[in-house]
């Protein structure tokens, strides 16, 4: 008996990092909040005199992972995100002067990503890839649906159940494709902080 037992604990804890390595190849899903600051901009000059600055956006979503090789993960999800902007512009008052105007205003855009994030360093990840955006509110600036770009930095944490937290930063740039351009298209561009947490899908 008391050689099975010797011969059983090498043969215990040697499987274990095989079941954390199996937990860590599976599909898995899960939610993430992201907040942080946003801007607006434009590749064409203009001669318009108007700004639009941003005051800050939130995004909140599910996200699904598909391993497909060792550290390397196909990423989608859906999420909705909303940005808050102040737009501004140069106007005669009823004395003829010059003064500025201010509006506030507010963008929401449903996303879906489509892209790869890579793992290494054990705790550290990093992804890539692009948004589907469509646009399901807007006041006053160009139209955000079309296709965008993202990428994000991370830390992670995976336990030997297969669930997994992590926190990071990303940035995202919005209708780099337009799918209804402007001459002098507006993009919305945001970065922030994220936390998410994943869960493996079982076979």
């Amino acid at each position: 008996m008391r050689k099975l037992f010797l011969f059983l604990i090498p043969i215990f804890f040697a499987s274990r990092p095989a079941l954390a390595q199996n937990a860590e190849r599976l599909p898995k899903m899960g939610a993430f909040f992201t907040f942080g600051e946003n801007d607006v901009i434009r590749f064409e000059n203009t001669e318009c005199d108007c700004g639009c600055d941003g005051d800050g956006f939130w995004n909140a979503g599910l996200m699904y992972l598909q391993p497909f090789a060792d550290h390397f993960s196909f990423k989608t999800g859906l999420s909705f995100q909303k940005h808050n902007y102040t737009t501004s512009w140069i106007d005669f008052s009823e004395n003829n002067y010059l003064m500025e105007l201010k509006r506030s205003g507010t963008i929401a855009l449903l996303d879906v990503p489509l892209g790869i994030r890579a793992e290494f360093l054990k705790f550290l990840y990093t992804d890539l890839g692009i948004l589907l955006d469509i646009e399901t509110q807007n006041t006053n600036i160009d139209c955000q649906s079309g296709v965008g770009s993202e990428f994000g930095l991370g830390a992670r944490y995976a336990f030997k159940n297969g669930w997994e937290v992590a926190v990071g930063a990303q940035m995202q740039l919005h209708s780099l494709i337009a799918f209804n351009r402007s001459t002098y298209q507006q993009h919305f561009t945001n970065s922030g902080v994220f936390v998410q947490m994943l869960f493996p899908l079982k076979k």
